[in-house]
């Protein structure tokens, strides 16, 4: 199975036309994008264009450019429909991205009324969850591996959030340092940079 999945206007059109959209009718999605972030904005214009160009009969994508820290603010309010955002734990583990996204003290079936996933604005939960990303924590090896799929299993059926893209981190440096390492979490291991010996940098 892949982890993309190709784009594919006429599947896309199927489903929409099977929900009653299609001829005439056009489903309207809006998408809040981070004014102030170029990457935003040019994936929003980007992604309208191609909706344009795709399935102008079936759906419409109405873009809202909001300055980011207003985005933030009112993330936990439920303000917006649907918004583009990054993220990136804090440190090389999957309990720093999942439980800033997905935990939740207070659930009622598939809805978050307070916690992390509250306040990160989608408001998901799904019954087990929270238990599971509790079990995560205090299990090693391959039976944290295997709750660590339930979790994925769960968050990929709700759908609260959609993966758009993995960043790469680059960087580069002079030839009298070392080449630059990163941690899993992206981050520039900074006390590993040194200089290299005049016989190292000739070779």
């Amino acid at each position: 199975m892949a982890s993309w999945p190709k784009h594919n206007p006429t599947q896309a059109k199927k489903l929409l036309s099977q929900s009653g959209y299609c001829q005439g009718t056009q489903l309207e999605v809006p998408l809040t994008f981070r004014s102030n972030v170029p990457a935003d904005k040019l994936l929003a214009l980007t992604w309208q264009a191609q909706v344009q160009r795709d399935l102008a009969d079936c759906m419409v994508l109405k873009l809202d450019g909001v300055e980011s820290t207003t985005v933030y603010r009112q993330l936990g309010e439920g303000a917006f429909k649907a918004v583009i955002l990054d993220w990136l734990g804090s440190y090389p583990d999957p309990e720093a991205y999942l439980n800033p996204l997905l935990s939740c003290s207070d659930a009622e079936g598939h809805v978050c009324r307070d916690g992390e996933a509250a306040i990160s604005g989608s408001f998901w939960s799904a019954p087990g969850l929270q238990k599971a990303l509790q079990q995560s924590d205090s299990l090693r090896g391959t039976p944290r591996m295997e709750v660590l799929n339930t979790i994925e299993e769960l968050t990929v059926n709700g759908a609260a959030y959609i993966p758009v893209w993995l960043e790469s981190p680059r960087s580069w440096s002079q030839r009298s340092l070392n080449p630059p390492e990163y941690d899993r979490s992206g981050f520039l291991r900074l006390a590993q940079l040194h200089r290299v010996s005049h016989k190292q940098e000739d070779d």
